[in-house]
């Protein structure tokens, strides 16, 4: 792998491709990778005794990389064909997996600008520049639960739960209405 070098492009051609790879696009030569591996302590106190990795958070990696991608006469593989790969890749907006010279970082994607940089002292290579940030993506479980009858239900619920506690027998509004006057008049002798 290369990393670091004045001419990429003699480096590249002497030493075979890098096995720096973003998905499956090899980068040729890595010139700079900057690891950022960022967590962030909240602010609130602490109780002794207390699991402190709940007050942590670890926060997505970021990595910025200069590489150079070059086309290969032995390999078939154009610049032409490096460069649309690197477009597709963006233009997928799937998460892919990053090869550097120290990890493997799982479920990357582009964050911010991917530049290339062209000129004439470059014109058989690709120099780009990308900051590449880790996704974090969770997987939600689901258990299936299974449905009770609805005969079950009503036996524990049903009717019963439902049915009032004691027998008041059948009542129409007129007597209850009438009850009610004749007790109200009844108390009103006695007060």
């Amino acid at each position: 792998m290369a990393l670091i070098f004045n001419n990429p492009t003699a480096l590249s051609e002497l030493f075979g491709l890098a096995y720096n790879k973003m998905s499956a696009i090899p980068i040729d030569v890595t010139i700079s990778e900057t690891h950022s591996l960022k967590q962030r302590v909240t602010d609130k106190p602490v109780e002794g005794g207390a699991i402190i990795s709940d007050n942590i958070i670890l926060l997505p990696t970021i990595i910025k990389i200069d590489g150079v991608l070059n086309g290969s006469f032995f390999s078939g593989v154009t610049l032409n064909d490096k460069f649309n790969s690197l477009k597709k890749l963006r233009e997928s907006r799937e998460p892919f997996t990053l090869t550097t010279s120290l990890d493997v970082y799982q479920s990357m994607f582009f964050d911010g600008d991917l530049i290339i940089n062209r000129d004439a002292s470059n014109s058989q290579s690709i120099l780009f520049s990308a900051t590449l940030k880790q996704i974090n993506i969770i997987k939600s479980l689901s258990k299936k639960i299974p449905a009770k009858s609805s005969a079950q239900s009503q036996d524990k619920k049903g009717k019963r739960s439902r049915s009032p506690k004691k027998d008041v027998g059948k009542k129409t509004a007129i007597e209850s209405k009438t009850q009610s006057r004749d007790k109200s008049w009844i108390i009103s002798i006695f007060k």
